[in-house]
């Protein structure tokens, strides 16, 4: 933590405590759904460009008003941004489908029930002896 970072608490039930738990760093995590939902409430962009979209590599993040599906790849925006000065409407639609083409995710149902089980299990390897046999016996 920086010497400017504030500390907060957040009450969670047994339901979100879960979902936290496979977060990773929970912290990030919040801070940057506050980013986002600051920037869609206050209409507040990034890092605005010359075009009608803001830059998507900025340090500050992707803007999710310019880019809700995601970010394109960077040659397509090199691209876009040569494209605009003379076709806006064109390039725009060009842009937006190459950031959804990237950012595309696969279909992933979440599971309802409270306890996950586990579809697979560490294949055995015989143990210690078993290791050590191996590792002898190699030619």
């Amino acid at each position: 933590m920086t010497k400017w970072s504030k500390r907060s608490s957040v009450a969670l039930d047994e339901e979100t405590y879960q979902i936290s738990r496979r977060v990773g760093n929970f912290s990030e995590f919040v801070r940057e759904c506050l980013r986002r939902w600051n920037a869609y409430e206050t209409q507040t962009h990034v890092h605005p460009t010359e075009t009608n979209k803001c830059y998507p590599r900025s340090k500050k993040g992707c803007c999710i008003l310019c880019w809700p599906d995601g970010r394109p790849p960077h040659e397509e925006w090199l691209y876009f941004r040569n494209e605009f000065k003379a076709f806006p409407e064109s390039a725009t639609q060009y842009i937006e489908e190459k950031a959804r083409e990237l950012n595309k995710t696969p279909h992933f149902p979440i599971p309802q029930e409270s306890t996950f089980k586990k579809t697979r299990e560490r294949p055995s390897k015989g143990g210690v002896k078993a290791f050590l046999g191996r590792l002898f016996n190699r030619k």
